[in-house]
């Protein structure tokens, strides 16, 4: 019984390959269009460039030593500290506002919204922030990319355009942006704790206290000389972005690899079809 099925078995095969052979030409055919118009399709698509910039945290060492003594001392002055600023300046790079600021400061409204659908007809005057706010929507989901590595803390910034010159450009422009975004909060910041703990000073009488906000006061006022003399508070740059060589995407030999596929697929689809309706 077992040889009589895989007789039947080698049959249908040998009937299939006969099937296709007779209509090889068509399949063929199919095959070649497809292929075709995969690389064409490949050929035209408008390329894309990734241009990546590597960075680490840069962590206050003054802030550090002093976040235990200040944090009870400021806590009801709503003054903060954190030994590490990646966390937030991570978050302020993805935020609406700090993008919005960068296309603005550097006139990037119309160039980044075109990609999108344009707005229907409205009122000319609201047609500026409808172009901002598909701009910053369309860099924040599409064009720019965030990743941190838990193990060594180190965040790579990606940024895709069909420009690889101004994808390299725009990652080290926001990247520079961000550092000083987060330098004037820093300033900020080391500034109200330093009037916060001179007033401190001047209020109470007790020696001991007097020497621990002097204390405190000083590692405050050394971050600010710090931060007044650093360009980046937040990350330091490991790896400047470079224009990209080659883009990332279309992948042709992918598209054309699949094009070919995908006609080999319909003309076996289309023999049989017609070897049924035939019969």
């Amino acid at each position: 019984m077992r040889a009589i099925d895989k007789r039947e078995d080698e049959l249908d095969l040998v009937g299939f390959l006969r099937l296709f052979w007779q209509r090889k030409w068509l399949i063929s055919g199919l095959v070649a269009m497809a292929t075709a118009i995969a690389v064409t399709w490949a050929l035209l698509a408008t390329e894309w460039y990734r241009a990546d910039t590597v960075l680490a945290p840069v962590t206050d060492s003054a802030q550090s030593a002093s976040a235990g003594q200040l944090a009870g001392l400021v806590a009801f002055a709503g003054l903060g500290s954190r030994t590490t600023r990646s966390a937030e300046a991570i978050a302020v790079l993805r935020s609406r506002e700090f993008l919005g600021a960068f296309v603005q400061t550097h006139g990037l409204a119309a160039v980044l919204a075109a990609g999108d659908d344009r707005p229907g007809p409205g009122n000319s005057a609201s047609q500026p922030v409808e172009e901002l706010q598909q701009a910053v929507n369309r860099l924040r989901e599409k064009l720019l990319r965030v990743s941190e590595d838990g193990s060594t803390g180190l965040v790579t910034v990606s940024l895709e355009w069909t420009d690889p010159q101004q994808a390299a450009e725009w990652t080290n422009l926001l990247v520079a942006g961000l550092n000083e975004t987060m330098r004037e909060r820093m300033l900020s910041e080391a500034t109200a704790n330093v009037e916060f703990l001179r007033a401190e000073l001047e209020s109470t009488t007790v020696v001991t206290l007097q020497q621990a906000i002097g204390r405190l006061l000083e590692n405050e006022l050394q971050k600010l000389m710090v931060v007044r003399g650093s360009e980046e508070a937040a990350f330091r740059v490991l790896d400047r972005a470079d224009p990209p060589r080659r883009p990332v995407r279309p992948n042709r030999p992918v598209i054309v690899i699949l094009g070919a596929s995908l006609g080999l697929v319909l003309g076996l689809f289309w023999a049989s079809v017609a070897a049924a309706l035939r019969d």
